[in-house]
């Protein structure tokens, strides 16, 4: 019978604890559901910051694979070797090659060719002069007649031609009575090494 009257006094307790929390509960419920509801608003806070962390990471990480792959295609790019004479003929045999390599480049481009002179002989220019007698050049100036997106592809591809080349001059002025038809007067120096 004691271990009986023990239990249910322990009982009567617990009901007691119980009853004074749901009072204090009704009583005050901003006290008691506050702090929860600040716990809630800040995990979903947390939630989605760290959501927008990782995509923001991710982010960064793409830009800096791409800048990566830029840099890597400018060193490459910039990095050009100098057209190898062979033989000991005529200049102008000896930058054939290029020569045809533009001529094709142009055409590829829808590019229509009005003139070309060719220029064996370019004494005043930098590499050539300060080359030491290493370096030769020499200059072809075209006329020709096309459309921006032709012009801007084919200086794409000149940028991206293997051998040092230089553009010494590129003016464009529009056709009079057709103003999308441009006409453009580029001189393309050749450069090689003996």
């Amino acid at each position: 019978m004691k271990k009986n009257s023990k239990l249910i006094i322990f009982l009567k307790h617990q009901w007691l604890f119980l009853a004074i929390i749901i009072v204090l509960l009704i009583l005050f419920p901003s006290v008691s559901v506050k702090p929860i509801e600040d716990l809630l608003s800040n995990q979903k806070s947390l939630t989605t910051l760290k959501e927008e962390v990782e995509a923001k990471q991710n982010e960064l990480d793409s830009i800096k694979e791409a800048n990566k792959r830029k840099a890597e295609s400018a060193k490459k790019a910039t990095v050009k070797d100098f057209f190898k004479i062979t033989g000991s003929g005529d200049v102008r045999v000896t930058y054939a090659p290029m020569f045809e390599n533009i001529i094709t480049m142009i055409k590829q481009n829808g590019i229509r060719m009005k003139s070309i002179r060719y220029v064996k002989s370019i004494p005043n220019d930098n590499l050539v002069k300060k080359g030491g007698g290493v370096y030769n050049g020499c200059q072809v100036d075209f006329v020709l007649v096309g459309y921006y997106q032709q012009f801007a592809d084919l200086l794409n591809e000149i940028d991206i031609y293997p051998y040092f080349i230089s553009i010494s001059k590129f003016k464009v002025t529009p056709y009079e009575y057709d103003k999308r038809i441009l006409i453009a007067d580029l001189s393309i120096v050749f450069y090689s090494k003996r």
